[in-house]
């Protein structure tokens, strides 16, 4: 079926989201803080809040991120109330 996300508005940190036939939706309040890296082939690499280079160590993204994905259906993402 399709996916829900329902993120805290503390949520900092990287989205990978793949589908195949499905759409990707953001409520109107995440769209406004998503930058989006890349979106090939049914893969959309994104950032949910101020993206920071620097935040990035030698190891990585050590903070919040979400990977999802479906085939024939949608992912919804908005924020927690």
């Amino acid at each position: 079926g399709d996916i829900f996300l329902n993120l805290p508005r503390s949520f900092h940190g990287p989205l990978l989201l793949k589908i195949k036939d499905g759409k990707i939706r953001f409520s109107e309040e995440v769209q406004a803080q998503i930058t989006t890296f890349s979106e090939d082939k049914g893969i959309r690499k994104c950032f949910l809040g101020e993206f920071v280079a620097e935040e990035y160590g030698e190891e990585g993204w050590a903070g919040d991120e979400v990977t999802a994905g479906t085939k024939d259906r949608s992912i919804y993402i908005w924020f927690d109330e």
